[in-house]
């Protein structure tokens, strides 16, 4: 059995998962970085869709010219915009 390695942005490198992000928004954070989320505005639609607060969030790819942002939460893909992205806080 082979063991792959999961690429992610449109660079298709290596995840990076060592960076800190304390501080930040989602929207902030390089692809393959894990945070989790401390504050969240209330909107019942994102938390739907599970961002809520100390939930684990990985940003997988990010689109080109302000493209949406595609996000792993609870082991679903989500694609956010950005100034949504823009509103979510995280912290590692």
């Amino acid at each position: 059995m082979m063991k792959t390695t999961s690429k992610c942005c449109e660079t298709n490198h290596e995840p990076n998962q060592n960076k800190p992000c304390s501080g930040r928004s989602l929207r902030q954070l390089a692809c393959g970085e894990q945070c989790t989320i401390v504050k969240v505005p209330s909107n019942s639609y994102l938390a739907s869709l599970g961002f809520r607060i100390n939930k684990t969030v990985t940003v997988m790819a990010k689109g080109i010219l302000n493209g949406p942002i595609l996000c792993c939460i609870d082991g679903r893909n989500i694609a956010l915009g950005q100034e949504v992205a823009q509103t979510i806080q995280v912290e590692y």
